[in-house]
């Protein structure tokens, strides 16, 4: 189904936002599926002033390596409305170096690889639940 839509592939990163703060694509997918080179895809992250971090497969768990975006409010907000499962499972509160920390491990806590699945809106941690996690402006 993706190779017949590399647009929905690319979802990954084009809805990145205060609804889905983190995304990323495997290096190899970005242009060899979707067609784009790593420098437009920064450009255009960066016209809507969105983060983004470049790793090769020496500094990520992704194969290929991988481009990230993220909105850094977005991701701190949910940081901070989720301190106590951050801070249990030991990760930094930073945006910056969780979203990197993310990209080189896997969330061994439960609570946290939930959070980690909200800040990538992943269908399957999108439910009434999550609530908590999805609103951190609710939760001040």
């Amino acid at each position: 189904m993706a190779e017949e839509h590399p647009d929905y592939v690319a979802d990954s990163l084009l809805r990145v936002g205060p609804e889905k703060p983190l995304g990323y694509l495997p290096l190899q997918t970005l242009t060899d599926l979707c067609g784009w080179s790593l420098e437009a895809i920064i450009t255009w992250a960066q016209d809507r002033e969105l983060k983004t971090r470049v790793d090769d497969e020496a500094t990520c768990n992704v194969h290929t390596g991988a481009v990230t975006i993220w909105d850094a409010d977005a991701v701190q907000d949910l940081l901070d409305a989720n301190r106590d499962i951050v801070e249990r499972a030991g990760w930094p509160m930073d945006e910056r170096k969780f979203v990197q920390r993310v990209m080189q491990e896997f969330a061994q806590d439960p609570a946290l690889a939930e959070l980690i699945g909200v800040l990538f809106a992943d269908p399957r941690f999108i439910e009434p639940q999550y609530v908590t996690l999805l609103s951190p402006a609710e939760t001040a």
